[in-house]
């Protein structure tokens, strides 16, 4: 064999072996950073310079420092994901990214109407019957339960509590206005459609003197402030008496239903009366 023919073959030996060295080290690099804890021991010369360059870097988040390397190459990879959770150091914060998170996240307690997270809402604290409404801002407000035998109801514009329709019984309060000797109250019974109320009832009534003017005051179901006679209104007639009927009109002044008529008799007897008034 010729001297030039292993020449040859000795450099072509010394070339691999010198390209499995290196390749081995990487390999050995890669491994490390795919486990944390791995321990890895470099002898090459440009990976521990690569290494240097980057430890040397300050904002190197690997928990290593070159005091730790010393005059060997023995590096060791302490776990960090620490600083990137919570209160750490190197926080990572999501905020201001586009599209979703890959992974499902922890939710965060917070109430529905906290005016915060929620920027179209008002902050409210919840209570029993409330319910959730946009108000005239626009924002998602809250709308307090209404008082007893109240529904929801729209004006076209906003929503709120109205009474629609409502019944019941009461003995009203008399007053001897004119003419009257005495009075007195049966039960009576009411109806309210959204703010009219309709009455009707029965009092016995006793004139003081015959053909006089007769006043006598009955007080209403449901309060209202009355403004003129015609806001309230109505009929009243005596059974037993010919012809004896009687008016009902509105009291501005004490807030009342009157009844008003010209007495036929001087003898205590029963009317019969209808009217209604608005809620005023």
């Amino acid at each position: 064999m010729s001297f030039g023919l292993k020449f040859r073959e000795h450099y072509d030996f010394m070339i691999g072996e010198e390209l499995d060295a290196l390749v081995s080290a990487l390999r050995r690099f890669e491994e490390a950073f795919d486990d944390a804890t791995t321990t890895l021991t470099l002898s090459s010369g440009d990976v521990d310079a690569a290494l240097a360059a980057h430890l040397a870097d300050t904002s190197n988040p690997h928990s290593v420092t070159t005091t730790q390397i010393g005059a060997v190459a023995t590096i060791t990879f302490n776990d960090h994901s620490a600083r990137h959770e919570n209160g750490g150091a190197d926080e990572i914060s999501v905020t201001g990214l586009s599209g979703l998170l890959a992974d499902n996240q922890t939710a965060v307690a917070h109430n529905v109407l906290d005016g915060s997270r929620h920027g179209d809402t008002v902050a409210q604290s919840v209570t029993r019957g409330s319910l959730i409404y946009g108000n005239s801002t626009p924002k998602w407000d809250e709308l307090t339960v209404g008082a007893a035998n109240t529904v929801l109801q729209s004006d076209g514009t906003d929503v709120g509590w109205s009474i629609i329709v409502t019944s019941g019984k009461y003995t009203p309060t008399l007053t001897n206005v004119a003419n009257l000797d005495a009075s007195t109250a049966y039960e009576c019974q009411y109806m309210r459609v959204g703010s009219i109320v309709n009455v009707s009832g029965k009092v016995d009534v006793d004139p003081t003197a015959a053909v006089a003017s007769t006043q006598l005051g009955i007080s209403l179901p449901i309060a209202s402030n009355i403004g003129a006679n015609e806001d309230c209104s109505g009929t009243a007639f005596a059974s037993g008496i010919a012809a004896q009927g009687a008016a009902i009109l509105g009291d501005a002044t004490n807030n009342r239903a009157q009844m008003q008529w010209i007495s036929g008799d001087v003898t205590s007897q029963p009317m019969f009366f209808t009217f209604q008034y608005e809620i005023i």
